[in-house]
């Protein structure tokens, strides 16, 4: 599942993408990891989630790893080359809809951001208003916290969010995207193509690439786990996706 912040693309100074890349370095992601639990066995988004074989990791890859590690310093010398120093006021839309876990991790975000100069002002939605608005990248002038619609298969998970028309990205004003014809191109050759390793080449080419961009910035998935109870029987399975409540809630505390 691909979660993160996701500017509008139309809005100043976040039509910038060194802006975008500033505020993907300076977003601690293993203190949001931290704040669900998660730190040992969470990982880093890119513009994938961790799909096994298609996704690469940050942490073990120089070049990816350089627009997603925490770096301050960088963020300002990003800032400072963008002409911009500090902004105020931006609204940072978040919701109760996937639990208190992720409501706490936007207040991470938030206190990133405000460390070089990034001043958000945190609005926090209901579940109704969030999946008509920010879910679906159709409020414009701020910057959306959100999960996106999960995948099982690259293709999918990139066109639900990078094709500018989408009806499920999340991505506010995304007709930047549209322009970006080195992303199409390889979009559509790793649709096409039939050879495993050449297709996993071009989708570590597009994970280079939409960084560079930094279209939406992406920030961690938390492990899943899956619990069979053996006196339950004859009960519908319900998967969430919210990261709460904890494993331990779950189990221990009979939720």
């Amino acid at each position: 599942m691909i979660g993160g912040v996701f500017p509008d693309l139309a809005l100043e100074p976040f039509n910038d993408p060194r802006v975008r890349q500033a505020m993907s370095v300076e977003i601690d992601r293993d203190a949001i990891l931290t704040v669900g639990g998660a730190l040992e066995r969470g990982q880093w988004s890119t513009a994938l989630p961790p799909l096994a074989g298609w996704w690469v990791d940050p942490k073990e890859d120089d070049a990816l790893g350089e627009f997603y590690r925490y770096n301050p310093e960088k963020a300002m010398q990003l800032l400072d080359a963008a002409g911009v120093d500090g902004l105020d006021g931006v609204p940072f839309h978040t919701t109760t809809a996937y639990g208190p876990i992720f409501a706490e991790q936007s207040q991470v975000v938030q206190a990133n951001l405000l460390q070089v100069g990034i001043s958000v002002d945190l609005v926090v939605n209901e579940p109704t208003v969030h999946y008509s608005t920010i879910f679906n990248g159709s409020n414009t002038g701020v910057i959306g916290h959100t999960l996106s619609v999960a995948s099982i298969e690259p293709d999918e998970a990139l066109r639900n969010v990078f094709i500018s028309d989408s009806p499920r990205s999340p991505i506010p004003n995304g007709e930047l995207m549209g322009e970006d014809q080195q992303m199409l191109d390889l979009l559509n050759a790793q649709r096409t193509e039939g050879d495993v390793e050449t297709r996993r080449k071009l989708l570590y080419d597009l994970q280079l690439h939409i960084a560079n961009q930094m279209y939406s910035v992406p920030w961690v998935n938390p492990p899943i786990s899956q619990v069979a109870r053996p006196e339950l029987s004859g009960v519908q399975f319900i998967q969430t996706f919210a990261p709460s409540p904890s494993l331990e809630d779950m189990w221990f505390n009979d939720l």
